[in-house]
């Protein structure tokens, strides 16, 4: 269970690593642990792994800590760093929305008329979300992922929170913070799917440049999902 964040759907998990240790994972979308089951995390002691509720804005939980962001969670992270001076001991920034313009046709499309895809019948609404889910990934989901990941957004009640959602994805989120990225005072890492149809392995680039990273490292083989794509570069990533 994540607590949703401003901005959009970002969600907010809270590893422990011994007293004093921790390190935040800020995801997007219906995000859960089950979607990120593939990875390992051999540090993290058994019932010491835990969601925390939280605000952007809170100094509290973010305060000198690694942070670990992807999708609208690197835009969470983002501003919080450079609109309310948050602090990290590290970045760690993965296929993010940072940088304008960003929404796909498809997401573009549906701000303007959410209420008529809301209400289509749930047959049709089901094969648009799975094709949308895969269309995040490079390789073909299996159909458990494509179960984890749209069963959430079915029914009278997820269906119509899906298109919802996506209406509330707003560019302000990004275009109030994208003028002020400069060199960040931790070390920053960046790296991106080299497949990622949905936000392209470019604006990783750019992005690596203005937040004063190293040079953004490729996922091969991987799109906007890395973690089904390539769970493994994740794991490495956690370290």
């Amino acid at each position: 269970m994540g607590h949703r964040l401003s901005p959009s759907t970002a969600h907010l998990f809270l590893p422990r690593y011994g007293v004093g240790s921790c390190r935040i994972w800020l995801t997007g979308g219906q995000s859960t642990f089950t979607t990120w089951r593939d990875m390992a995390f051999p540090k993290c002691a058994p019932g010491r792994t835990c969601p925390l509720r939280s605000r952007t804005g809170s100094s509290q939980p973010f305060f000198r800590i690694g942070v670990y962001a992807g999708d609208f969670g690197g835009a969470t992270a983002l501003r919080g760093y450079f609109l309310n001076g948050l602090r990290y001991r590290s970045l760690t920034i993965f296929d993010a929305v940072a940088l304008a313009p960003w929404g796909s046709p498809f997401v573009q499309h549906v701000r303007n008329h959410s209420e008529a895809f809301a209400g289509m019948p749930a047959y049709m609404h089901k094969a648009l979300l799975r094709a949308y889910i895969q269309g995040s990934a490079y390789h073909p989901l299996s159909e458990e992922a494509l179960e984890i990941y749209s069963t959430p957004w079915t029914g009278e009640i997820g269906q119509s929170a899906f298109y919802r959602q996506i209406a509330q994805m707003d560019q302000t989120h990004t275009d109030d913070v994208q003028s002020l990225y400069a060199p960040m005072n931790c070390p920053v890492t960046v790296l991106w799917g080299e497949r990622d149809d949905w936000i392209p392995f470019a604006k990783g680039v750019e992005l690596a440049g203005l937040l004063g990273a190293g040079p953004c490292i490729p996922v091969p083989q991987a799109g906007h999902l890395v973690q089904e794509d390539r769970p493994e570069a994740m794991t490495a990533m956690w370290g």
